[in-house]
């Protein structure tokens, strides 16, 4: 099998054929390259992708169509969205009736039987659409997993078909499971009871419905490995102790689960979860006084309200199966929320449906609060790069990196990220103790730069951005005026700037000007306030900082952090610092 990367009519197509592939059926004017073997050309942005189906590969033969298990990885394990053209020495209608081949019948799929003309390729290629995130999970449960067994069976077995016909079409249904699953049930059995003759039509849909449940828990759905998931931290509100451990058991490998039975001690937990270490919040939609008729104080949906206005959690309900008075409810709540049915008789099975979109709405989430610094350097992904030559020449040139933003989600999304924070805190405390000195009556003048105290340097590292971020909150949340004193040593005479950006960029850079300019014979104060104004304006937006009034954008774990060592978010100098070019 070999990997290659075709240029043609403005569009790029990845090609998977064995060996060689003939430059004829591309037509000319192409370029071909030759892409080493692994998938991580998927990563790749070619807006096709071009299938053999008698691959050969590791001892694979032409007659095992190797190829439709290459697309059907493509699609479940590496999640590609781009248009699949499959192409075979026969014709299309040899792989009908088979589900090894139901990539077929899916959007985002076509066929072209060999040897075709390029006319042929560009006609298809017009014609074939790229998937959308929705359509892909379609596909994938209804089409390319062995799931999509128990909608035919849901659609297609009906009381009226007949004792001959149902049994003929069942028992069809079903010789398309799996190998590893044809044996853990006695399937024949259930068929025959299934076709009974006279049962009656609501004996024949519960024995029908037993079967769908049978088939639900068998058919879990692959590929969720706890070992390479992040364990998101999950509150679940949910007072019937039976249904809450039903959850528990099927959530607890891939989840840290919190689970409460009280609307006021949920309120508790979010109250308390200031760094926003929850990322999801479960509850059932009607709460009970234990032992009692009586609603509690808060209910779940009070709940969800009260925690979309408090932090940044995906928000799901729990109805009952037949209850519909939350679509009476739902008008009247002010937040977006995602409804979860119990239908626990499906056992574990329905809860690793729902993982996918618990873990979407998460995510979605994640990105929100990755998104909350808006100055400029958090989304910057380049920098200038100075080098010299043998004679001392100086060259720029842009070098690229991860943005703060990049690398941020990455931790956020991690399992790390809890004790990633916690460092920044500890290091954060113990800086926070060394220059608050700055903001007493008498500031220390003798405090050292941040890099030649702490070696730390504004680098692209965003643990060390985020760390200094927090100094520079905290001095700007302190309310304490800084001043810089810029001394003019021939006239005897002092200027004060009341600043806060200009003086908090003078404490962490210990760049006291009046020290600087002390054995100047003269100087021009306009001047030097420029400079001044222009070093912390790159400070500040080096830090993903707004260069404005009052610091916007800063993330949940900062706020909770300014909390802990007595500051309040209310306070500040809510002034625009940078509208005048001297005070």
């Amino acid at each position: 099998m070999s990997l290659f990367k075709i240029n043609r009519n403005g569009h790029s197509f990845l090609v998977i054929w064995n060996k060689e592939i003939p430059n004829r059926l591309f037509g000319e004017e192409i370029s071909i390259s030759n892409i080493s073997i692994g998938f991580d050309l998927l990563k790749d942005d070619s807006d096709f992708v071009i299938i053999l189906a008698e691959l050969t590969w590791n001892s694979k033969k032409y007659s095992d169509f190797y190829g439709f298990d290459i697309a059907c990885e493509l699609r479940l394990k590496h999640r590609i969205l781009a248009p699949i053209i499959m192409v075979s020495f026969l014709p299309e209608n040899f792989f009908n009736g088979d589900t090894r081949y139901n990539i077929l019948k899916a959007r985002g799929t076509s066929f072209l039987q060999l040897p075709f003309d390029s006319d042929s390729l560009d006609r298809i290629s017009k014609q074939t659409r790229a998937l959308t995130p929705s359509s892909l999970a379609d596909i994938s449960v209804l089409l390319l997993n062995p799931r999509h067994l128990i909608d035919r069976f849901t659609h297609d077995i009906r009381y009226e078909l007949g004792h001959d016909t149902l049994k003929a079409k069942a028992t069809t249904i079903l010789a398309d499971l799996p190998d590893q699953f044809k044996k853990s049930t006695k399937w024949e059995k259930l068929i025959e009871s299934l076709s009974e003759k006279n049962i009656s039509e609501e004996e024949f849909y519960l024995r029908k419905k037993a079967i769908i449940l049978k088939l639900n828990t068998t058919l879990l759905l692959e590929g969720s490995d706890p070992q390479n998931t992040t364990k998101y931290k999950l509150l679940l509100l949910e007072d019937n102790l039976e249904d809450a451990e039903t959850i528990r058991t099927a959530l607890n490998p891939f989840y840290e689960i919190t689970n409460v039975t009280n609307g006021e001690d949920a309120i508790r937990i979010i109250d308390e979860d200031l760094e926003n270490h929850y990322c999801a919040l479960i509850c059932d939609w009607r709460l009970l006084v234990p032992g009692t008729d009586r609603q509690q104080q808060w209910q779940g949906y009070e709940v969800m309200e009260y925690a979309s206005k408090n932090r940044f959690y995906a928000l799901f309900s729990l109805t009952s199966l037949d209850e519909d008075s939350r679509k009476y409810i739902s008008p009247y709540i002010s937040c977006t929320y995602t409804p979860l049915t119990k239908d626990f008789e499906k056992g574990n099975g329905l809860w690793l449906i729902y993982m996918p979109i618990i873990n979407q709405k998460i995510e979605e989430n994640l990105a929100v609060i990755a998104g909350l610094p808006t100055g400029e350097g958090w989304y910057k992904q380049d920098k200038a790069d100075y080098k010299k030559d043998a004679s001392g020449n100086k060259s720029a040139s842009k070098k690229s990196f991860a943005s703060f933003h990049q690398q941020y989600i990455e931790k956020r999304n991690s399992n790390s990220f809890r004790n990633w924070n916690n460092e920044i805190s500890d290091l954060a405390n113990r800086m926070w103790a060394y220059y608050k000195k700055s903001l007493s009556s008498e500031p220390d003048r003798s405090l050292q730069d941040i890099a030649a105290k702490w070696g730390i340097e504004l680098n692209r590292n965003v643990k060390n951005v985020l760390v200094i971020r927090r100094l520079y909150l905290a001095l700007w949340y302190s309310q304490s005026r800084l001043e810089i004193t810029i001394r003019i040593s021939l006239q005897e005479r002092f200027q004060a700037i009341e600043n806060p950006v200009l003086n908090i960029y003078s404490v962490l850079r210990n760049r006291y000007w009046n020290d600087q300019i002390a054995n100047v014979s003269s100087i021009d104060i306009e001047d030097i306030y420029k400079k001044l104004l222009s070093a912390a304006k790159a400070f500040v937006s080096q830090l993903a900082l707004e260069p404005s009034s009052l610091p916007s954008g800063i993330l949940p774990e900062e706020k909770a952090w300014l909390n802990s060592i007595g500051i309040n978010l209310k306070l500040g100098n809510d002034v625009d610092y940078y509208g005048n070019t001297s005070e």
